[in-house]
């Protein structure tokens, strides 16, 4: 799970083979593979494919929302570059900015496929465009939302996973 999920995040060009295969893996596994630390709203420990897809979910959402704390820190250092408190134009720092940005944008990405697929809700989705909307402060921040418009049109309306999970 953990490589499958890492090479999703770092090469955006196959987000769709990724979710694929996400969702071949979330139907085979057997219902009884089980975490009973892990229980769905009713108390009941959530089993097979649906734990699968909650371990995604739940990686996604840990990603999701710490790459925005990494944007902030990349923009305190295009403000301290800007300065001229940064010595180097091209610095590690630079490069490991660069490197969340796009894993960032992959993230996105990813995300849009596993709503297609249907993997996600549309609540969670609309949680996603909700957060990347309100981080918005310039036009060209508008390519956050690149991997989003493909799943719009999708018209993606009936989850394969219960609200709960």
């Amino acid at each position: 799970f953990k490589l499958i999920y890492e090479k999703a995040v770092d090469e955006d060009n196959w987000s769709y083979m990724y979710t694929r295969l996400c969702h071949e893996m979330m139907e085979m596994i057997s219902p009884k593979v089980q975490d009973d630390s892990i229980k769905n709203a009713k108390g009941k420990p959530i089993t097979g494919g649906q734990l699968f897809c909650r371990y995604l979910l739940h990686r996604c959402q840990e990603d999701f929302e710490c790459g925005w704390v990494a944007e902030e820190a990349m923009a305190h250092a295009a403000a301290a570059k800007a300065s001229g408190n940064e010595s180097e134009p091209y610095s590690d720092e630079y490069y490991v900015a660069q490197k969340v940005k796009c894993q960032g944008f992959s993230l996105i990405k990813f995300t849009g496929e596993l709503f297609k697929l249907p993997m996600l809700t549309e609540c969670i989705m609309h949680k996603c465009v909700k957060k990347l909307l309100g981080n918005m402060e310039s036009p060209k921040e508008e390519e956050q939302l690149d991997g989003l418009p493909d799943a719009h049109i999708a018209g993606n309306h009936s989850p394969a996973l219960p609200e709960d999970l």
